[in-house]
């Protein structure tokens, strides 16, 4: 596909997942705020599709009630095989989410990938 930036893709040796499209799943939740979608190292996959979400506040929602939500509104492939709660989400001054902070995380001095820790498997 042309025109789509690689950084907005997860790399992996199965099916290719767009984050756009896999944030839509979670962000449609009632108590999700926001959401970012990256793809993280793995050692079979290459890359897999880590989900960082970040509640609205006075809500609540587990990681099942996420995972079943998601896999409902697109294919289980497509879903994030982790998913990370968080307070918040670095922006931009326009407001976008900055994923590459949230993939540094994952990123050791030598820029070489760190396995990411994961809080439950989709």
């Amino acid at each position: 596909m042309t025109g789509v930036r690689a950084g907005r893709k997860a790399s992996s040796r199965g099916p290719q997942s767009y984050s756009a499209e896999v944030e839509n799943a979670p962000a449609a939740h009632s108590a999700v705020a926001a959401c970012a979608v990256v793809g993280v190292p793995d050692e079979y996959w290459s890359e897999r599709v880590h989900a960082i979400v970040v509640l609205t506040d006075g809500k609540q929602a587990t990681v099942e009630e996420l995972r079943t939500h998601v896999k409902a509104l697109i294919a289980g492939y497509k879903a994030p095989k982790t998913i990370e709660f968080a307070e918040t989400l670095p922006t931009s001054a326009a407001g976008k989410i900055l994923k590459r902070e949230r993939r540094a995380r994952y990123r050791t001095p030598g820029g070489k990938t760190a396995e990411a820790k994961t809080t439950s498997g989709l």
